[in-house]
């Protein structure tokens, strides 16, 4: 039986967890009378206007009290117990209910942040931060996986085990590499035929159905993270001349080949034993990584059925993410922008070096997120889509 805390929200409470999966702590703000709300609500309570909108917040406040648990009727709590809670007093306004470090004192400064529990749902917690009378820090970026309680709220790869379904190449090695730095127990690396980078060869060829069963057979019940990239990605066009020489459509089903039924291979095989796994409420969550390239938000008429097969496999994503909520397994997409090993720097837009994205990989394991970006193209195209995703469709973006 799988224990997790409790997954009922409102509909209201959805955006919380939705910004929380990102990093992002926002609150309900009423354009009316500008008062901030919590928890969420379909009006205001100071002046019943329906006029609410989610806006970021920085989240400094102060503890105004604690309690310790002793005993739940959650099954999920009762194995972590004693558990500490307290009531946080933010700046903007709004008194929270939120989750404690361990290093929070009442009547102290502290940092709320949000992210998602292991039920897939957005909570709040409460960091300390470093105080003095002109200036306040944010709260370290290892207070999460240093805290027994908070740990949960992240994918520390620490002591755990990893399958890098395709691991060669430049990207593969500066994964394993910011993996090991990170005191990863042991990497199986897809496609390897020697050990390399702390990686052990994992023979896996990800078009083949006994292949994938055969690896899940051999180390499925071990795996705690799965990396998958996506990773075709090339110029062609849906009526004009590019690919050249190719005026049907076999460069589209070799991309769809590659970047969505590759993903939907490995998710029914390796999907289950992820999820099926007991859940522990000191240990961090399991996690499922997609490496997708941020042409799956664009309409790119210089990589039109790649821009496709990408959006298709975000679209995959986002399905096993619904699949596994409450089950204890994260999945986390990381978009990135061109590499540098696969565009040969060019300079608009500009590359992203594996070890950018190896250290994004990490920064979202480490910190529980759910969305991150790898480069300055990932990030500016995720802004514009969130902005107004009918927009952005209409850009023509080349690279």
């Amino acid at each position: 039986m799988i224990n997790s805390p409790s997954s009922t929200r409102s509909r209201a409470a959805c955006v919380l967890s939705a910004s929380a999966a990102q990093g992002r702590f926002q609150l309900q703000m009423c354009d009316r009378c500008k008062n901030f709300c919590y928890p969420a609500r379909e009006i205001c309570p100071d002046c019943w206007s329906a006029e609410l909108r989610w806006v970021d917040v920085p989240g400094l406040g102060t503890l105004l009290s604690d309690s310790t648990m002793y005993g739940s009727i959650n099954d999920y709590f009762a194995t972590g117990l004693p558990w500490r809670v307290g009531t946080v007093q933010l700046d903007t306004g709004p008194t929270v209910l939120a989750h404690l470090h361990k290093e929070t004192r009442v009547h102290e400064r502290v940092q709320v942040i949000a992210r998602t529990d292991i039920s897939g749902q957005g909570v709040l917690a409460a960091l300390p931060v470093n105080a003095s009378p002109r200036n306040e820090s944010s709260a370290t970026p290892d207070a999460l996986i240093q805290d027994r309680q908070l740990r949960s709220l992240t994918c520390d790869p620490k002591g755990r085990t990893v399958l890098i379904s395709d691991a060669r190449g430049e990207l593969g090695s500066a994964i394993a590499d910011a993996l090991v730095k990170a005191g990863v127990k042991r990497i199986h690396g897809g496609g390897l035929l020697n050990r390399a980078n702390g990686m052990q060869p994992a023979p896996l060829d990800l078009m083949d159905d006994g292949s994938v069963h055969a690896l899940a057979t051999k180390i499925g019940h071990n795996v705690d993270i799965v990396i998958h990239r996506v990773s075709l990605l090339q110029p062609g066009d849906i009526i004009g001349d590019s690919p050249p020489n190719r005026p049907d459509i076999s460069a589209a089903q070799e991309e769809l080949a590659a970047n969505l039924l590759t993903f939907l291979r490995l998710a029914k095989t390796f999907g289950p034993l992820l999820r099926d796994r007991p859940n522990h409420v000191s240990a961090p969550a399991r996690a499922w990584i997609n490496l997708i390239s941020a042409h799956a938000l664009a309409a790119n008429s210089g990589f039109g059925t790649s821009a496709v097969s990408h959006s298709a496999a975000w679209a995959l994503s986002r399905a096993l993410r619904a699949e596994f909520a409450g089950t204890g397994v994260k999945v986390i997409d990381v978009l990135y922008g061109p590499l540098d090993e696969d565009v040969g720097r060019k300079p608009d837009p500009p590359g992203v070096t594996p070890g950018r994205v190896a250290s994004t990989i990490l920064h979202a394991l480490q910190q529980g997120l759910e969305l991150a970006t790898a480069g300055v193209y990932a990030e500016e195209t995720l802004s514009r889509y969130r902005e107004d995703p009918l927009a952005i469709e209409r850009e023509d973006i080349r690279t």
